[in-house]
């Protein structure tokens, strides 16, 4: 359990160091659109950056962490999981395109566009669930029974924390 701790700090402070980003761009939208455009750019490196590294984080954790074995027919809801999450989060990226991720509406909103449509009509955040359900599914698969904190942390980082950022119809939303 004392391997999943710093995962877990990691996890919450690039979700924190993201979601701040966020505010912040929006608090800069009457400055010039260079200056913008660069604060996006860093912002894209930085936390692209923090993604990337905590993504390899939780795939070595796969392998380092304690395994239990689970009956098959779990396993295979796991892979069926881990299918559809990983559907979610690339059917969504493809959607965002290259410039709609990274929060890019927050530091340039007029070069970004509102989605609603495939994914986006029925789901807010379709990529931060599918998200959610490969973690869920790796705990399935690998037995690594750490991966449901891992996914509960995400849910509440993703799809609360952030959402409340992104998402401007929610009433807790500080925009």
């Amino acid at each position: 359990m004392s391997q999943i701790i710093p995962l877990l700090i990691f996890s919450t402070l690039v979700s924190i160091s993201h979601g701040s980003a966020l505010i912040y761009a929006k608090s800069q939208q009457n400055h010039p659109y260079k200056k913008r455009e660069r604060a996006w750019q860093v912002h894209s490196f930085i936390n692209g950056s923090l993604w990337l590294v905590l993504s390899v984080w939780i795939l070595w954790f796969q392998w380092a962490s304690p395994h239990s074995a689970y009956p098959l027919w779990l396993e295979t809801i796991g892979f069926i999981t881990l299918i559809a999450g990983l559907c979610l989060s690339v059917k969504s990226r493809l959607l965002l395109g290259p410039h709609q991720a990274m929060g890019i509406r927050f530091f340039l909103p007029e070069k970004s566009k509102k989605i609603t449509s495939s994914l986006y009509s029925f789901l807010n955040n379709p990529m931060y669930d599918g998200f959610i359900l490969i973690l869920m599914s790796m705990g399935l698969i690998f037995g690594v029974e750490a991966d449901f904190y891992l996914a509960a942390l995400s849910f509440i980082l993703l799809n609360i924390f952030l959402a409340s950022i992104e998402n401007y119809r929610w009433r807790w939303n500080p925009f």
